[in-house]
């Protein structure tokens, strides 16, 4: 194909892959609430007085925003469904917050965290400490709701919804506790941890899409993080894809999955199309982003912007946004011919603390393994020993015919796969 027609084709998928009508985002600007179309060319205000942060949309429209320390449900149009009700209620002393709260995509429940303690409780109660303790907690829509009745997660904070029965938790305190879980609401008891980074970078503010296959995640203040999930938890994601820039803050779905959202500093931008993160390679060099106006804390919904005209032809979406991780290793040395019973190998490990996943096989069946949980940066040196069945045919046959395959993840790089045939003779004795 000619660099001219590449280019042309390149533009019209940009084109066609940009963000539908039938959907919005929601921003904050000077502490009022405002629904723009993802191309930016129509916007509806949808409060005035200002105080309003953090709103976020459930499928039939209806958006939830924090008016400080009350919740506050709207319609599409800016009517309020109700009066503002207290965020949290029971018995409980609050010494920061709440924030971050996320509407279920039902519109039953909304998500939240802050911190706190509870005034009157014995300490074998839940949520009952002696210091202010950080808790993601869960309400009923539309009514004032003490946080014990749908339960409370201590230490974990920024839930998100993933379906409407469960959410994504975030843990900012270190220790045994995974960075990232997942709770299905109900409380503690129904925690799981997912996964973290060994190095210890910092994942927060994620959202996964509504088909559960996607997750983008803020790491540290610099990137955000764009993994595949091919697999429910407790399956680990794959990091795909990392958009790099500073400040960033709150990314967000579209309703598709196929284009992101997120705020800056100089405002909210767009981004996409996103490639299929389920795909070892995909391609991040296509994601392309713009700015699409002022504002914080966007949330993109289902739903369109009262009065929007009919859309305008697309924009394509000019600046390169997203890159490959660059790879945990490289340079795996393994001899196609060896003597004994284990197969030596040699690896370049390129970002550590890395984990290396080394397998050989038989005839398809499991014939060795060896895992490393935290190898440094460097040249690495491994033997992979036979199993039991392995060694016994090796010992009838004089020699056996191996699949060796090697697996590398670090944090912050692409996870990374070789393999190699080997044939294993054993050694002869006088």
């Amino acid at each position: 194909m000619r660099p001219g027609i590449a280019a042309l084709v390149a533009l019209v998928l940009l084109v066609a892959a940009a963000p539908a009508a039938a959907s919005s985002i929601v921003v904050v600007r000077g502490g009022d609430l405002y629904l723009v179309t993802p191309d930016g060319a129509f916007e509806r205000r949808l409060t005035t007085g200002g105080g309003y942060d953090s709103p976020s949309m459930a499928d039939d429209g209806t958006i939830v925003a924090l008016q400080g320390r009350s919740f506050v449900r709207l319609r599409a149009d800016g009517g309020m469904l109700e009066a503002p009700v207290n965020a949290v209620g029971g018995d409980w002393m609050v010494a920061r917050g709440p924030f971050d709260p996320r509407v279920s995509p039902d519109g039953l429940r909304i998500a939240y965290w802050f911190s706190g303690r509870r005034r009157l409780c014995l300490p074998t109660q839940p949520g009952c400490t002696l210091r202010d303790t950080e808790f993601a907690a869960y309400s009923y829509a539309g009514r004032a709701t003490d946080p014990l009745e749908l339960g409370v997660v201590a230490d974990y904070r920024e839930p998100s919804w993933m379906g409407s029965g469960r959410t994504l938790l975030f843990n900012y305190l270190g220790g045994p506790n995974e960075t990232v879980a997942v709770n299905r609401v109900g409380g503690e008891s129904a925690l799981e941890g997912w996964f973290s980074y060994d190095d210890g970078t910092q994942l927060g503010q994620g959202q996964a899409t509504r088909a559960g296959d996607r997750l983008a995640a803020v790491a540290g203040r610099d990137e955000i993080h764009l993994f595949g999930i091919t697999a429910p938890p407790p399956a680990l994601p794959a990091l795909r894809c990392i958009v790099r820039a500073a400040g960033y803050a709150t990314p967000t779905w579209s309703p598709d999955g196929t284009m992101l959202a997120w705020a800056q500093e100089d405002g909210v931008h767009v981004a996409g199309p996103i490639p299929a993160l389920d795909q070892p390679v995909p391609d991040c060099s296509v994601i392309r982003e713009r700015r699409l106006g002022e504002g914080s804390d966007p949330f993109w919904g289902p739903a369109d912007v009262p009065g929007a005209p009919a859309p305008a032809p697309p924009r394509a979406l000019s600046r390169p946004a997203a890159s490959r991780p660059l790879a945990a290793f490289r340079s795996l040395r393994a001899a196609r011919r060896q003597h004994g019973r284990s197969v030596r190998l040699r690896l370049r490990i390129l970002h550590g603390p890395a984990r290396v996943d080394a397998r050989l096989t038989l005839r398809g069946h499991g014939a060795g393994r060896l895992v490393v949980r935290r190898a440094p940066a460097g040249t690495l040196r491994l033997r992979v020993r036979l199993g039991r069945r392995a060694r016994a045919a090796l010992a009838v046959r004089g020699l056996v015919r191996l699949r060796l395959r090697v697996r590398v993840s670090a944090p912050g790089r692409a996870t990374g796969t070789a393999r190699r045939r080997v044939t294993l003779r054993a050694v002869k004795t006088p």
